[in-house]
């Protein structure tokens, strides 16, 4: 049976939830909320973006956007602009929200994914709403790869790493947590998973290095992460827009997008034609993890499970960014390199080519499944392949 879904880059959710309600997140309405319109009048993305990544992070399914003020008329350009800054940086599907069909075909166009539209009804004549129909029927305008140039990055000579074609398995034993937690990138989690910040000018009342040590004992004493991880190195040759990769059981064929920005990059482009070496990784903080936040959702210990899946996201982070460093140094790479992409960001959109990753690597044998999507299972999982060019860079399309 087909289910409905909505989608963003990153994830796709379900239009009926079960349990219900589907929760959108109104807090970036111009009509609704006065710092959203406080926000667009100063032209405050970034402001907006924070905004988006907390109501996202407080279970959100679904973000409205409107920006429609009666004090600029530029609508359009600006909507255009933070659906793009969204679509980049939050995983939540977009609801785009205006009464000018103009502004939601643009709109629509701009982001990738399936959004919902919202605002257009059959009030007056109807035109607005019989434009918005006539243009849902047209075929989407496509970019034939073959007509994007190349981009003039050209190989390097590839590392020569111990072992080829066998992947090496961490377990919790093998991964110390204090060198990872080091790694944790702080202001995302105090402000972003966590949402500690007061008012401008203020301070949060809570003090987030002692609640970090504190969640820090707390998930050490009672075993709350069960981290484990996985990566290995692989032949593989390049051409066009494919990656080749020689697998234990065949070849695996990775076709990435080409980027129509200037540079047009692609994440092929950074290996040779032949004979050359690339690198997977897939880690997670465990499966018990997931199973405590909804336990203590049950028993409305909310506090406790949003801190708890806040920490959870950024310790996955934080272990891939250290799985990356042992890739670095045991590829000898100096300066430069060692670029590691995941899933569902514009360099490599496709999700579903985890697939592909677990044909490599097993990751299931480290505690890590997939949905016929590609979402991994449990959610505090990370999968990236991770290129050592030294030009390497991240690109939107």
């Amino acid at each position: 049976m087909t289910v409905p879904r909505v989608s963003s880059a990153l994830k796709a959710v379900d239009l009926r939830q079960v349990p219900p309600p589907m929760i959108i997140g109104e807090r970036i309405n111009t009509q609704g909320s006065r710092k959203a319109k406080r926000l667009v009048l100063e032209d405050d993305y970034d402001g907006l973006v924070d905004l988006s990544r907390i109501q996202a992070e407080d279970g959100a399914h679904c973000l409205d956007v409107c920006v429609a003020t009666t004090e600029r008329a530029d609508e359009r350009q600006f909507m255009l602009n933070l659906v793009k800054r969204l679509s980049l940086e939050v995983d939540a599907p977009l609801v785009i929200d205006s009464t000018d069909p103009d502004v939601i075909e643009a709109s629509v166009r701009q982001v990738p994914g399936r959004p919902i539209i919202n605002s257009i009804n059959l009030e007056g004549d109807g035109s607005r709403f019989a434009r918005l129909d006539a243009w849902r029927e047209r075929p989407a305008k496509t970019v034939d790869p073959a007509s994007i140039p190349r981009s003039t990055v050209r190989p390097v000579p590839a590392p020569a790493p111990n072992s080829i074609g066998e992947p090496f398995r961490l377990k919790p034993g093998d991964i110390p947590m204090d060198e990872v937690w080091n790694l944790l990138n702080k202001k995302s989690l105090f402000k972003m998973s966590w949402g500690l910040k007061g008012k401008k000018g203020t301070l949060s009342e809570v003090d987030p290095e002692q609640l970090l040590e504190q969640w820090k004992a707390r998930i050490s004493g009672e075993n709350l992460f069960e981290p484990e991880a996985v990566y290995g190195y692989f032949r593989c040759h390049s051409k066009g827009e494919t990656l080749t990769v020689d697998g234990p059981s065949g070849e695996v064929e990775f076709v990435f997008p080409r980027s129509t920005q200037p540079q047009h990059l692609c994440l092929a482009d950074y290996f040779g034609d032949d004979d050359d070496v690339v690198a997977f990784q897939s880690v997670t903080v465990g499966n018990r993890v997931s199973e405590v936040i909804d336990l203590w959702n049950r028993q409305d210990m909310y506090t406790d499970a949003y801190y708890l899946h806040g920490l959870a996201v950024e310790t996955a982070e934080a272990l891939a960014d250290w799985i990356n460093q042992k890739i670095i140094s045991e590829l000898g790479l100096q300066q430069g390199g060692g670029l590691r992409y995941s899933w569902g960001y514009p360099s490599c959109p496709d999700v579903s080519q985890h697939h592909l990753v677990w044909s490599l690597l097993h990751p299931e044998e480290s505690g890590m499944t997939l949905t016929e999507s590609g979402q991994i299972v449990p959610e505090q999982s990370t999968a990236a392949i991770v290129v050592y060019h030294p030009q390497a860079q991240y690109f939107v399309l």
